[in-house]
């Protein structure tokens, strides 16, 4: 397969943790390896889905704890306040530091990130619309 110049053994559509860990696992065995996404590697759960969740749901039970377990504790706290644009910006932050560590990741491993969405023309040929067609040899 090649893009620009550059032979690749395996070409995998999808950054999500299918892709991401084959990608890895195929370059740790001596492959050259090309890594299609269309958004960001991680997939739904690292940005949409799971991670994100998680950290959201950390700063709400915080605050339920603040409001509700501190008085077991003889703490009154009385004047606790949601700040919603930083437990978004955590919750970002988050994300933000797992998807960089995925990247980082492939880089170290030298797979060939391509950002565009793939689309098999055949069973040897690959487009990826936003870059260059990938053909297999």
């Amino acid at each position: 397969m090649t893009a620009s110049g550059e032979a690749f053994g395996l070409v995998i559509l999808g950054g999500g943790p299918g892709g991401y860990v084959a990608a890895l696992r195929a370059a740790q065995l001596g492959a050259r390896v090309a890594l299609v996404e269309k958004a960001r590697v991680g997939g739904t759960c690292l940005y949409i889905g799971c991670i994100p969740i998680k950290a959201l749901l950390a700063s709400a039970e915080f605050y339920r704890d603040a409001r509700v377990k501190s008085a077991a504790l003889g703490v009154d706290i009385s004047n606790v306040v949601v700040n919603w644009v930083r437990m978004e910006q955590r919750k970002q932050n988050a994300v933000d530091q797992l998807v960089r560590g995925v990247e980082q990741l492939l880089s170290a491993k030298k797979v060939t990130l391509i950002h565009g969405e793939g689309r098999l023309l055949s069973p040897c040929r690959l487009q990826v619309l936003s870059a260059s067609a990938i053909s297999l040899v």
